[in-house]
């Protein structure tokens, strides 16, 4: 069992009646992760392993809840983009997603000065892409 240990500003936050959490996206591909973030706009914090600043680009992303399994297997989560103009999946016939890391990370939108202000949800691999048109 890892046990986390929370910033101040995450603690106080995460267990006050009125927050905004906002979930940051680290897809590594290659050299440049493909960074990304649910909101309105462009969010700038900081790189899961380095600390060094990175700019988030807004885009509609949503992520269903873990599941995990009492029977030992690996704990997996849904990923969902949405294909607005259809460059998404002009990118997933272009890029080979299968096995390339990613971070999933929570934040909140008062407290982005600190590479420490962010709570790991998921850090794995990717299992498969798919593309339908319901979302």
């Amino acid at each position: 069992i890892v046990m986390r240990t929370l910033t101040t500003n995450v603690r106080s936050e995460a267990s006050g009646d009125v927050n905004r959490p906002l979930e940051l996206y680290d897809v590594y591909l290659g050299t440049t992760p493909l960074r990304l973030v649910n909101y309105d706009v462009n969010i700038g914090f900081f790189d899961p392993d380095s600390g060094v600043a990175a700019t988030y680009l807004k885009f509609p992303i949503f992520r269903e809840p873990k599941r995990s399994a009492s029977d030992m297997s690996i704990d997996h989560v849904q990923v969902r983009v949405a294909n607005v103009d259809r460059s998404m999946s002009a990118y997933l016939a272009a890029t080979d997603f299968r096995g390339k890391r990613v971070v999933i990370r929570k934040v909140f939108a008062n407290y982005m000065s600190a590479s420490g202000d962010s709570v790991t949800l998921i850090d794995g691999l990717i299992d498969k892409v798919s593309v339908d048109q319901d979302l």
